[in-house]
């Protein structure tokens, strides 16, 4: 790989001729082809260089999902400034953290999330940019200008972690990331004729990996998704833009099965559906294939090393499935050493992965305890059966430890979502003055009613699991907590057990 390196210009700039026609970004109302991509990118560059944005710069964002957030991230790479993207969720209060921890020269936002920039202490920031003041004219949005000199280990992006388990860490990546991921990537990722949407935010890893670089670095067409996450909309957009590919989490794959919808919409024009974000359950992927007649390919991956493994083996429903080529993956002991298949231990990725991160931003003492001999530790417990699939345990700060035995949260979920009258589930682990800790599920169903005694759900469990990992406390909620990225956060399931053990 050359030393010079610019993500934008791989992913559009340099695109053979036959691309120029080729529609790269597609909405609703309209559409881009990767000529006037291209223009439109190198017209936004420009304005970016007028207004003082340099190389180096990080530019923290509050967009919408809209076909100018995708432009405005690729010009900013393209000149070398850092792209920060926090979710639009984010409120106003929480935004003032990553102002603090990124110390920004630039903010840019649309005019519906302003609230958060005039209720933030600015620190550093010297440019507020609305996106809607971005006005190209004729002259600037041809004008075709040399991208800036970035090397492979220059940082091109960052994205902040769900802050599932403490505070949200800033993970930045450098421009050599997907100059290496396309090519190992292949057999997983969208062809040349492929339309792929993915609805969610471009700062969650998952959207940017799947749903925005890979299909620009494949020739494939991105379809933009400017409405709120619900089956209606994702069905009439599917329908209005042709999507061949479908990507979300396992929350919105239940949604739409819920959904009063047209099967034939998504049956006859989706090809390909993936998973990620969230465990998905073997009832879920049933139900989905039944009713759709597709399959849907789980992915596992994280912030840090964007896809890992993709599972497309329908008899290894519930796996994290193998890694990709180029990959090394294993699990290891606490001393480093692999363990036998279908031995729980701590997941590891090799640092020499194409797409691996190049810093926490401020957190140096968070690379040295992730990083061992090589070996990347996410913080995942799992196991690999003896044919090389990995299959998910659970958080390494998730485990529940009972008396003497160690048990996976996630386990206890699988086992309870199985019961044909459980949609979802969410376990923990309290404290217990006799085991340590007692293990607690939260649960929901369809009806939103339980019509099955408790009782005699913890009975039919022990035909299922050992009798150990049985929960003490099985609870009816209405819907579990969740990130917005559809991640369980069991530090809420605590806060709400605490508080109904106070009431």
């Amino acid at each position: 790989m050359p030393q010079r390196v610019n993500v934008t210009e791989k992913a559009i700039i340099e695109k053979p001729d036959e691309f120029d026609e080729r529609e790269a970004l597609t909405w609703r109302n309209g559409a881009l082809t990767y000529q006037e991509l291209r223009e439109k990118v190198t017209g936004y560059a420009n304005w970016f260089k007028e207004k003082g944005v340099k190389k180096g710069d990080f530019v923290l964002s509050r967009l919408n999902t809209q076909p100018e957030a995708y432009i405005s991230y690729l010009a900013l790479m393209y000149i070398g400034a850092v792209p920060a993207p926090v979710s639009v969720l984010v409120a106003p209060g929480e935004f003032q953290y990553f102002v603090d921890d990124c110390q920004p020269r630039v903010v840019l936002f649309d005019e519906n999330n302003s609230d958060a920039i005039d209720e933030t202490k600015t620190g550093k920031i010297e440019l507020e940019i609305p996106i809607e003041s971005i006005e190209l004219d004729q002259s600037i949005s041809k004008e075709v200008i040399s991208p800036a000199a970035t090397s492979r280990e220059d940082p091109a992006y960052m994205l902040y972690s769900s802050g599932t388990t403490g505070e949200p860490k800033g993970i930045l990546h450098g421009h050599k990331d997907w100059i290496g991921f396309s090519d190992p990537y292949k057999h997983v990722s969208t062809g040349k004729g492929d339309r792929v949407l993915h609805p969610h935010e471009l700062s969650f890893s998952y959207t940017w990996a799947v749903g925005f670089m890979t299909p620009l670095m494949d020739g494939a067409t991105i379809v933009v998704f400017q409405d709120r996450v619900r089956p209606e909309k994702l069905s009439s957009t599917i329908k209005e833009c042709k999507a061949t590919v479908f990507c979300t989490v396992p929350t919105v794959y239940r949604m739409i099965l819920q959904a009063d919808i047209n099967s034939n919409i998504i049956a006859h024009n989706i090809q390909m559906c993936t998973s990620a974000g969230g465990h998905l359950s073997e009832k879920l992927m049933k139900k989905w294939k039944q009713r759709f007649g597709l399959p849907i390919y789980n992915i596992f991956g994280t912030s840090e090393d964007m896809i890992q493994t993709i599972c497309i083996e329908e008899e290894k429903v519930g796996s994290l499935g193998k890694p990709l080529p180029h990959l090394r993956m294993n699990v290891v002991d606490e001393d480093g050493n692999p363990k036998k298949p279908g031995e729980t231990g701590h997941l590891v990725v090799g640092q020499d992965n194409p797409v691996h991160f190049i810093e926490y931003l401020n957190k140096p003492e968070e690379w040295e305890k992730s990083h061992r001999e090589g070996w990347f530790y996410p913080g995942d417990h799992a196991y690999k059966d003896k044919d090389g699939f990995f299959w998910y345990v659970s958080r390494s700060d998730d485990i529940i430890v009972s008396r003497e035995y160690l048990i996976s949260p996630k386990e206890v979920e699988d086992a309870l979502i199985s019961h044909p009258e459980i949609e979802e589930a969410g376990v923990i682990g309290v404290p217990d003055k006799v085991f340590g800790e007692r293990v607690v599920a939260f649960i929901t169903t369809e009806s939103k009613e339980l019509n099955t005694p408790v009782n005699e759900i913890r009975d039919w469990l022990k035909g299922e699991i050992a009798k150990y990992k049985v929960p003490k406390e099985i609870r009816l909620i209405s819907s579990l907590p969740k990130s917005d990225t559809g991640k369980l956060q069991r530090r809420k399931l605590n806060e709400i057990y605490n508080s109904q053990k106070e009431d």
